[in-house]
């Protein structure tokens, strides 16, 4: 047995395997996780070697974890092996998992799957917000505000630019109201009718956090915001598996229509609960599927984005 400084692969359900650094591994690395369609992790950290190549130690167990939380199809290196590897990241996300006893570990992602499905999704949400009345495949505006039990009360005083891009599934205030002076993060803003009618019930003591991915649906929010005069409301560009909050932040966590359009709730459900305060709650309307969906569906692009 002995103690080396190694950069080592896990993929799928095998073992840690020790990897040979040189100018062509990261090349070799991406080809062989395009190969694999499968997860994979790559770090680099002092590992036990005993005399049989199988390694251990607390590196390998933080690429372990970080192999369980990762999306079906994604490479995931670590800082330390990017330090090594020097990989292009044009097409990597950075990211941070946290694990108790460990701390936080920083990471770049690749998904090519993920990264299509966003395309294809924020290409659909774009049209909505630059098109509105072009008409969908789902109900949109004013009449599906009806239909979700969005009242005249509710509605009053919010732009029309805001109600006719709506495009939800639910209606997250039937489950209560928010109260003055809360936090309230928004998990896709779209064209900003949940947001202006949050913004309304926390006042000006309260806060409204929403984030989108679409850069014209936030185009449309934060116009809307600022016709209205709404001062409590920060709008941000990104994803819900990374909300920009500390610890601990919100009171209520509302959304209506998106979780279900995230690939990896798994992430989506972690984010929650890490900026959700002890006693904070969810205001949720999205679509629950209640039977197991085939492989093959959920790679499907279309059925996702259409």
């Amino acid at each position: 047995m002995r103690d080396e400084k190694v950069i080592f692969a896990i993929a799928g359900a095998g073992p840690a395997e020790a990897l040979p650094l040189d100018d062509g591994l990261g090349a070799r690395l991406l080809q062989r996780f395009e190969a694999s369609k499968g997860r994979m992790v790559v770090h680099s950290g002092r590992c036990a070697i005993s005399d049989s190549g199988e390694l251990s130690g607390v590196d390998v167990i933080i690429a372990h974890r970080l192999l369980e939380s990762a999306a079906d199809d994604a490479l995931v290196v670590t800082e330390a092996a990017q330090q090594e590897l020097r990989l292009p990241l044009e097409h990597f996300s950075k990211s941070e998992e946290t694990f108790d006893g460990i701390g936080s570990v920083t990471t770049y992602v690749y998904a090519p799957f993920v990264e299509t499905l966003r395309c294809e999704i924020k290409r659909e949400y774009a049209e909505v917000a630059t098109n509105p009345a072009k008409g969908f495949h789902f109900h949109t505006g004013r009449k599906l505000a009806a239909m979700l039990g969005y009242t005249d009360e509710m509605l009053d005083g919010i732009p029309e630019s805001s109600i006719e891009r709506l495009a939800g599934t639910g209606n997250p205030f039937a489950l209560g109201p928010l109260h003055a002076g809360e936090t309230v993060v928004e998990f896709g803003c779209g064209a900003g009718m949940d947001t202006l009618i949050a913004s309304r019930m926390v006042g000006p003591a309260g806060r409204v956090v929403s984030i989108d991915m679409t850069p014209e649906m936030l185009d449309a929010a934060r116009a809307a915001a600022s016709e209205v005069g709404a001062t409590n409301i920060d709008f941000h560009l990104g994803y819900i598996e990374k909300i920009p909050l500390p610890d601990a932040s919100a009171d209520v966590i509302i959304s209506n229509g998106v979780i279900n359009l995230a690939p990896d709730k798994k992430r989506v459900f972690r984010e929650m609960r890490r900026v959700l305060k002890d006693d904070g709650r969810l205001q949720i309307g999205d679509i629950v599927v209640q039977k197991a969906v085939p492989e093959g569906a959920k790679r499907n692009i279309d059925l996702w984005a259409g």
